[in-house]
C-alpha cells in the first residue's frame, strides 16, 4: 500500500474581477462582438435551469496553470463551453481578469507564456481563428489603477494550413512566448514563429510524411481510431523540449525526437507493446536537465541525455485510474516524479523520489476525511453555508423540484408548525424529524453538485510548491502531520498506535448517530461548564447516555482488540502527545480526538478488574484528550464563523480565535464567545464585542471582572505586558475606537500614572463624550497647555454654550474672552456677553452687544423688518449695562472708538426717531 504523506488543501481568497470584450473583426462570417451580445448570452444563461446554469458560468471543465518567473503561480479557466475566459492569481492580492470571446475555443489549444513583464495567452477557436492576448502582470495587481490601451491586448490572425489541417495541442517551444508548436490531428507538427514588428505568427511545417500518410490511412490501412476517423494514430498528444530537441508520444506510442534547427524527426527505439494510447493530449514526456521520462501503460521509464533508457518504475494501485498529468524535477540529488490521475471527476496525486540508482519511493494524498455525519438541523445548516451562493442556488433548484422534502427549508417557522398540529397541539418531534430528512437531502444534492465541480482540470507539477486546479478553485499539496499519517494509515498494520487507531475507528463507525449527538453534546457542554463536581463522576453520567446506544458485540469486540495493543494507557497518551505537537487538519484531529473519548469511557464504565487498568489513570487521559477536544471544538467552530470549509490548527491559536473573534460581525462572534475563559483578557474580548452588540452595560462589567493577568499572560494574548496602567490604557484605546467614548473616559482614568500621551487621548474621549468635568480637570490642572484649554473652550462653545459659564477657568479669563471673540459661532456676541457679565466685566457686556448690534444693522434691508426693532432692543440693553456703572465708568470702547452714555442715547433716539417717521409713511 502507498504511503499517504501529504495531503491536498484550498486554497482559498477572494479576487476583484476585470472584464473585456475581445474586438472582433468579422472573419469568413463569424459573428461580430458587442457588450450587447454578451449580456444577451448572460440573460440567455440565467432563464436556463440552474443546474446547468451553475455548471456552464460557475464551473470550468477545462484550464491550466502557469508558472511565472518572477510573478508566481496564474490560472486560467474557460466557462461557457469556453467563451469565457478567466485569469486569476494564485495570490490573494490579485485581481481575476475575465474575457469575453466571440467564439468557443478549442480544447487543449491555448499556450501560456510570459516575456518582458507581459503575460501571453494564444488559443485557437472553433473556427480556426488564432486568437492573441497580451496581459501586463501590473494589470492584477489588486492596488494598480493605470489605465491601459485595450486594443493593444487582443489581436487575432487567419491561417489556412492551421484551417486546413486540424490542431490538436498547442505548447510552447523552450517556454518562450515568440516560438510555439503545434500538433495537428493528421500527425503533422507546426512551428509558429511570432514576428516583432507586427506580433503576426509565420507558420512552418516540421519534415515529416505524416500528411500524405493520414490520407492512405483513411482508405487502406486498418489500424486507425473507429471512433474518430479524422485523428490519426500519428498524432501527437504529448510534447516537451529537451536540450535542442523536441520529444513527442503519438497515440500508437511512438516516441520521437525532433532537431529544432532542422525540423526534422527521429523514432527512438522504444520497447512498448505499441498499443493505442488514450487520444486526449496529457503529459506522457516531460524532462529535467540531462534526463527525461516517459509513461506508458503502467510504467515510467527514464532515459538519460543519449536518448538511452536507464530504468523503470510501475506505477503501484493506479487500477482505473487514467493520468492527467505528470511532471519531472531534480532536486538534491534525487529526481522526484508528481503526477495528477482521474477516475470520473475524482482525482488523486501520486509522487514519487528516485534515487540516481533506480531506487523509488511512491506516496500520495491521504484519503478524504470521513467526518462526523451532520446530527442536527443546525449541523445541516453548518454544512451547506459552507457551499458557493450559485451553488446553493442550484441546489435549492434541484431540491424544489425533485426533493420531496416539502418546503420546510424555506417557509417560516410559523407556517411549517401549522402542518404539525393534531388534536394534542403542535407536533415538534415530528417537525424536527422532517426537518432533518429536508436538510439531508438538500445536502446531499449539495455534495453531488459540489464534487462534480471539484474534477481537476489542470495542475502545476514542476515547482516545489504543487498547485491542482479544480473546476470552481486552486488547491496546494502539503506535507501530512504525524497525526493525519496516523489517520489515513489507520487500516496498516503497523506500529502500536496504528493498531489502537484501527481499532478505535473500526468500533465508532459502529456507533449510531443518535449516540454520537448524545456524547458530543455532553462534552461540549463539560468543557464549557465550570468545574463542580468529578471528573470521574462525569464520565459516569456520559456512560449512561452512550452504553445504551453501543451495541453489545461491538463493544466485545473493541476490548478483544485492545487486548492485541501493547500497554493501551502508555499508547493512548502516545496519541495525545502526537496532538500536542502535531498540526494539521482541524477535523481531522477531531474525528480523533472523540473517537479516543468514547473509548476512553467505555474503558472507565468495565466493572471490576476486567480491563486491569487504573482507573485514575483512565481519568487523567480522558481529562488530557477533552483539553484537545476544548481546542479542536473552537478551531473548527472558528473556521466554519469564517466559511473556511477545510481548517488547520497551524491557523489557529488562542491568539488567532481572538483575532477571529475581532473581525467576524458582532452575532457570529457573540456564537464563540461560549468557549472563552474567565480570565481578564477573555473578559476583555468578550467585552468588545458586547459594545459591539450595543450592550456597554454588560460590557463594562466584563472589563473590570476577572484576575488580573500576569504579565506573560498579556503578552500571549496580543495584550500589553506592563500592569494593570497599560492594560486601562490599552483599552481605553480599543473601546474609544469602537465609539464608546464614556467608557473609554472611565478606563482611562484609572490609570494611576499617565504620561502625556494617555492624558492628552483621555481629554479627546471626554471632549467625545461631552465630559467637560473630566476635561475640565485634564486640562487645567494634569495638561495644564493653553491648546487643550482652547481647545475645550471651542467645544463647549459649540456644543454646550451654557456650561462653559460654570467653570471658573481660573488664569485662562483673557484667553477664553479672545477665543470667544474671534471664533465664528452663530451664537458668539450672546455667549461672549454672558461670559463677561458673568466675570461682572460690564464694559466688556456692553461692548459685545454693541458689536452685535453694528452686526445686525448691516443685514437691514430698506423696507420695515423685525430686525430694526431688534437693533432697538440692543441698544436698551446696552443703556441698561452702562446704567450699572458709575456717571464716570459708563463708557466702553469698540473698535477703537471711546462709546459714552450719552452717546449711546444720542444714537438710540436717532434710530427710534427714524422708525417712526418710516411708521408714518407706511400709514399713508
Amino acid at each position: 500500500m502507498v504511503a499517504k504523506t501529504f495531503r491536498e488543501e484550498p486554497v482559498g481568497g477572494t479576487h476583484q474581477q476585470v472584464e473585456y470584450l475581445f474586438p472582433n473583426v468579422e472573419i469568413d462570417g463569424s459573428k461580430l462582438i458587442t457588450k450587447k451580445v454578451v449580456d444577451e448570452r448572460k440573460r440567455k444563461l440565467e432563464s436556463d435551469d440552474a443546474e446547468e446554469v451553475f455548471l456552464r458560468r460557475y464551473v470550468s471543465k477545462e484550464g491550466q496553470m502557469f508558472q511565472s518567473s518572477t510573478n508566481g503561480e496564474f490560472s486560467v479557466r474557460f466557462f461557457d463551453e469556453s467563451h469565457i475566459m478567466e485569469v486569476t492569481g494564485v495570490n490573494h492580492d490579485r485581481k481575476s481578469v475575465r474575457i469575453y470571446f466571440p467564439e468557443g475555443l478549442q480544447n487543449h489549444c491555448t499556450c501560456v507564456t510570459e516575456k518582458d513583464g507581459v503575460l501571453y495567452i494564444d488559443s485557437i477557436s472553433n473556427s480556426f481563428l488564432l486568437y492573441s492576448v497580451k496581459l501586463p502582470f501590473a494589470l492584477f495587481n489588486e492596488d494598480n489603477t493605470e489605465h491601459y490601451d485595450t486594443s493593444r491586448f487582443f489581436q487575432q490572425q487567419e491561417d489556412y494550413g492551421i484551417r486546413s489541417r486540424k490542431p490538436l495541442l498547442l505548447k510552447s517551444l523552450k517556454g518562450q512566448s515568440n516560438e510555439l508548436v503545434l500538433s495537428l490531428c493528421d500527425g503533422g507538427l507546426m512551428k509558429l514563429e511570432r514576428q516583432e514588428k507586427n506580433g503576426l505568427f509565420l507558420t512552418s511545417l516540421f519534415s515529416d510524411p505524416s500528411y500524405l500518410t493520414s490520407l492512405k490511412d483513411r482508405f487502406f490501412s486498418k489500424d486507425k481510431i473507429a471512433s474518430m476517423p479524422h485523428l490519426s494514430i500519428h498524432a501527437i498528444i504529448s510534447m516537451t523540449n529537451f536540450e535542442n530537441h523536441l520529444l513527442t508520444v503519438s497515440v500508437n506510442q511512438t516516441l520521437k525526437k525532433w532537431d529544432l534547427n532542422t525540423l526534422t524527426g527521429t523514432e527512438i527505439k522504444f520497447d512498448s507493446d505499441k498499443s493505442k494510447l488514450d487520444t486526449e493530449p496529457v503529459t506522457r514526456v516531460c524532462a529535467s536537465g540531462e534526463f527525461f521520462i516517459t509513461f506508458c501503460g503502467e510504467t515510467i521509464y527514464f532515459w538519460d541525455q543519449n536518448f538511452v533508457q536507464v530504468f523503470s518504475s510501475k506505477i503501484p494501485d493506479i487500477g482505473l485510474w487514467s493520468l492527467k498529468d505528470m511532471a519531472f524535477r531534480q532536486n538534491e540529488g534525487q529526481f522526484e516524479v508528481s503526477t495528477v490521475w482521474m477516475s470520473g471527476v475524482s482525482h488523486v496525486v501520486k509522487k514519487a523520489t528516485v534515487n540516481r540508482n533506480g531506487d523509488i519511493q511512491w506516496s500520495e494524498c491521504g484519503t478524504p476525511l470521513r467526518m462526523l455525519p451532520p446530527l442536527t438541523v443546525h449541523d445541516y445548516e453548518r454544512a451547506v453555508s459552507l457551499y458557493s451562493v450559485p451553488l446553493l442556488k442550484a441546489a435549492l433548484s434541484i431540491f424544489s423540484r425533485h426533493g420531496g422534502g416539502g418546503n420546510t427549508i424555506s417557509e417560516a417557522i410559523s407556517s411549517q408548525l401549522r402542518l404539525y398540529t393534531n388534536h394534542s397541539g403542535p407536533d415538534y418531534t415530528g417537525y424536527a424529524k422532517d426537518q432533518v430528512e429536508a436538510w439531508s437531502k438538500f445536502e446531499g444534492i449539495c455534495q453531488e453538485l459540489s464534487r462534480q465541480a471539484s474534477a481537476c482540470i489542470g495542475s502545476s507539477l514542476s515547482g516545489a510548491q504543487i498547485y491542482i486546479l479544480t473546476g470552481t478553485g486552486v488547491s496546494t499539496i502539503r506535507p501530512s502531520t504525524e497525526l493525519e499519517k496516523l489517520y489515513d494509515e489507520r487500516n496498516i498494520d503497523g506500529s502500536n498506535l496504528s493498531k489502537l487507531m484501527f481499532t478505535i475507528d473500526r468500533f465508532t463507525q459502529q456507533l449510531t448517530n443518535r449516540a454520537r449527538r448524545n456524547i458530543v453534546s455532553f462534552m461540549e457542554e463539560d468543557i464549557l461548564a465550570l468545574p463542580h463536581y468529578s471528573q470521574g463522576n462525569r464520565m459516569a453520567d456520559m456512560m449512561n447516555v452512550l452504553i445504551k446506544e453501543v451495541p453489545k458485540l461491538a463493544y466485545k469486540k473493541l476490548f478483544d482488540s485492545f487486548n492485541g495493543v501493547y500497554n493501551l494507557l502508555d499508547t493512548f497518551d502516545d496519541l495525545a502527545a502526537v496532538m500536542d505537537t502535531s498540526r494539521g487538519s482541524i477535523d481531522t484531529a477531531y474525528v480523533m480526538c472523540l473517537d479516543a473519548l468514547v473509548s476512553l469511557l467505555l474503558i472507565y464504565n468495565r466493572d471490576g478488574d476486567e480491563t486491569g487498568l487504573d482507573k485514575n489513570r483512565v481519568v487523567r487521559v480522558f481529562v488530557r484528550f477533552m483539553n484537545h477536544f476544548r481546542t479542536f471544538t473552537i478551531a473548527r467552530e472558528c473556521a466554519f464563523q469564517q466559511g473556511e470549509r477545510y481548517g488547520t490548527l497551524d491557523n489557529f491559536s488562542e491568539t488567532r480565535f481572538f483575532e477571529v473573534l475581532a473581525r467576524l460581525p458582532a452575532d457570529r462572534a457573540a456564537k464563540l464567545t461560549r468557549f472563552l475563559n474567565t480570565d481578564r483578557p477573555s473578559r476583555f474580548v468578550k467585552g468588545l464585542i458586547l459594545l459591539r452588540m450595543g450592550e456597554s452595560r454588560k460590557a463594562k462589567r466584563c472589563f473590570f471582572e476577572g484576575e488580573f493577568p500576569s504579565d506573560d499572560t498579556l503578552s500571549h494574548f496580543g495584550l500589553p505586558a506592563r500592569g494593570q496602567d497599560s492594560y486601562y490604557e490599552y483599552t481605553s484605546k480599543v473601546i474609544a475606537g469602537l465609539g464608546f467614548n464614556e467608557l473609554a473616559v472611565i478606563f482611562a482614568s484609572r490609570v494611576t500614572n499617565p504620561d502625556t500621551a494617555c492624558l492628552i487621548n483621555k481629554f479627546r474621549y471626554a471632549l467625545a463624550a461631552r465630559n467637560y468635568d473630566v476635561a475640565y480637570y485634564t486640562a487645567i490642572a494634569e495638561l495644564k497647555h493653553k491648546d487643550n484649554v482652547a481647545e475645550l473652550i471651542l467645544d463647549m462653545a459649540k456644543h454646550q454654550p451654557l456650561r462653559l459659564l460654570t467653570y471658573p477657568f481660573t488664569s485662562y479669563h483673557p484667553l477664553v474672552d479672545a477665543i470667544l471673540a474671534s471664533s465664528s459661532l452663530p451664537n458668539k456676541y450672546k455667549l461672549l456677553y454672558a461670559w463677561r457679565v458673568s466675570r461682572e466685566d460690564l464694559k466688556g457686556a456692553a461692548c459685545a452687544l454693541y458689536e452685535q448690534l453694528l452686526t445686525v444693522k448691516q443685514g437691514i434691508d430698506q423696507g420695515m423688518s423685525e430686525k430694526k426693532t431688534y437693533v432697538a432692543e440692543l441698544y436698551s440693553s446696552i443703556l441698561n449695562v452702562l446704567a450699572l456703572q458709575g456717571k464716570d465708568d459708563a463708557w466702553f470702547v469698540s473698535n477703537g472708538k471711546v462709546h459714552t452714555l450719552q452717546d449711546v442715547e444720542n444714537e438710540h433716539s436717532q434710530w427710534l426717531a427714524g422708525m417712526v417717521r418710516e411708521m408714518k409713511l407706511v400709514l399713508r
